[in-house]
């Protein structure tokens, strides 16, 4: 009797085959999913953390949240940067260190120097040693982790007008930062969305007025001021309804989307978004972009139909590697995720701290 060996054939094995391999394609997403829901959760408790940080700080400074690009305290040693003057001394990430449990990192700072000082201070590592630390909570986990080296970057100038330039800072590694500090909303981003402003007399503002207006910071300016530091009730706009912190991922190399192109990255690098550390890196001016070219609205950008708010240039711009949107931390410590969707008004009003308008919609 002759007994026959029992086992797949070639047909069975196919199927077989085939049917795992239309499992895998239906799993395959589904863990993709969840890998960027616990990712998007991380980078919002990253953004918790800084939240908590500040008010932290406030509470130990007399509920005064610092600056947003620091200054040379008084009595520092350098005098070519007087107290109270923007010339981007240092960032307010340096203050925050002790509270987000990197006390060892911030003995190391020396904050009666320039951020980009690369003579050793008293500890033996200088600041610009510090610059270079990576640490994880300054970096979204969905953001790529391969970062272009920065090039050499010369400060040509002062914005506070002050001598001792121009400032040299090295090329070479900077610490990550994916997140920064909303300071300012620029009349070029209400002009490109038609928008008006409390002191433009309600008018939308079709040009740049010629000078600084006389309250034009505490219009448009965020919750962090430029230079000083200010109280936590002097938030009027309330801290629930305005972004202290927004992401802005994957720089120094410049993230874009155009009308034909969903995501790329532009070469070169950015020249001065030069991580966590830099008062560049570490604070955003909002523009605008325009999302056919994104380019980010220079200053003479007129009323457009093509503006984009987020995730189409990381040039100092809000930008995620999240689907849909950003996440955000507002002033009271709360974590928000907002939609690409939004619309340019209400966002504008969650930027501004003290202009008296409406968010609307979220």
């Amino acid at each position: 009797m002759v007994r026959r060996r029992s086992g797949f054939t070639l047909i069975e094995l196919l199927v077989v085959i085939a049917i795992i391999a239309v499992l895998i394609g239906l799993l395959l997403p589904a863990v993709q999913k969840v890998r960027e829901a616990a990712a998007r959760a991380q980078c919002q408790n990253n953004l918790k953390q800084f939240g908590l940080a500040m008010h932290n700080f406030a509470g130990a400074n007399d509920s005064k949240l610092p600056s947003s690009r620091g200054f040379n305290p008084a009595g520092a040693p350098d005098p070519m940067t007087p107290a109270g003057v923007d010339d981007k001394f240092k960032c307010w990430t340096h203050l925050v260190l002790p509270y987000i449990e990197q006390d060892n990192v911030a003995r190391q700072f020396d904050p009666n120097k320039r951020w980009s000082d690369p003579n050793a201070n008293a500890s033996g590592v200088s600041n610009l040693d510090v610059a270079k630390t990576n640490f994880k909570l300054f970096m979204c986990p969905s953001a790529p982790t391969a970062r272009a080296a920065s090039t050499a970057f010369t400060q040509n100038s002062s914005p506070g007008g002050q001598p001792g330039y121009p400032v040299s800072i090295p090329s070479g590694n900077y610490g990550i930062g994916d997140y920064a500090a909303v300071r300012q909303v620029r009349y070029r981003y209400y002009r490109a969305n038609g928008l008006t402003v409390a002191d433009s007399a309600g008018s939308p503002v079709t040009t740049v007025p010629s000078g600084p207006t006389a309250d034009s910071d505490q219009v448009l300016g965020g919750i962090l001021q430029q230079t000083s530091t200010y109280p936590i009730i002097g938030v009027t706009d309330g801290l629930s309804n305005t972004i202290m912190f927004i992401e802005d991922g994957g720089r120094p190399n410049n993230w874009r989307k155009t009308a034909t192109a969903a995501r790329f990255d532009q070469s070169p690098a950015l020249t001065d978004q030069l991580g966590w550390a830099s008062p560049d890196g570490g604070v955003m001016s909002v523009d605008g972009s325009n999302s056919s070219t994104g380019n980010t609205n220079g200053g003479s950008a007129a009323r457009s139909t093509t503006n984009c708010i987020m995730n189409c240039n990381n040039d100092s711009e809000p930008y995620s590697f999240h689907t849909g949107g950003v996440a955000v931390c507002m002033g009271d410590g709360s974590v928000r995720f907002l939609r690409d969707g939004i619309d340019a008004a209400s966002f504008a009003a969650l930027c501004t701290a003290r202009a008296g308008d409406m968010t609307g919609s979220e």
